[in-house]
């Protein structure tokens, strides 16, 4: 937390759905970096973990398709449970986030990023977070509000 006279500023990670699946499945390829970057943000390097009601959706859906619905019942349950002991925060999304993500949408087709990475990345500039955990290389040179978007990997 950076904490000055007039202001607390929170510092955070936005944790993407391509990163949350690896980190809970054993046999993914980057596994064992989401394991080096859980350990990173649990040391606190990065800030706290947030991800938003549509990275909580697309990541259900994912493990549902996957792993069937009982382990997808599972992740969602133990997800809420660390929002809800304040481990990780969750961002409902706005309006204004849904309307900014599909202009992001139309504007980075051709990345073939998913809606929910558009309202990733509209979440980033609302809230001036400036690193998200993933794995999808389409977040790779994006540029908000004349700031790159750091992808820790």
């Amino acid at each position: 937390m950076i904490s000055t006279k007039s202001y607390t500023v929170l510092r955070l990670i936005l944790l993407d759905t391509s990163f949350i699946f690896s980190f809970l499945n054993n046999s993914d390829y980057n596994h064992k970096k989401a394991l080096e970057i859980i350990r990173k943000i649990d040391d606190g390097e990065y800030g706290k973990p947030l991800i938003t009601d549509y990275i909580f959706d697309e990541l259900v859906t994912l493990v549902l398709i996957r792993g069937g619905p009982k382990y997808a019942v599972s992740v969602g349950n133990a997800l809420l449970e660390q929002v809800h002991k304040g481990c990780i925060n969750m961002h409902h999304v706005t309006s204004k986030d849904f309307e900014r993500a599909w202009s992001y949408f139309q504007a980075f087709h051709s990345r073939k990023l998913s809606f929910t990475d558009c309202v990733s990345l509209a979440v980033l500039e609302e809230l001036g977070i400036g690193n998200i955990a993933s794995f999808d290389t389409g977040f790779d040179g994006v540029v908000i509000d004349k700031n790159p978007v750091k992808r820790v990997n």
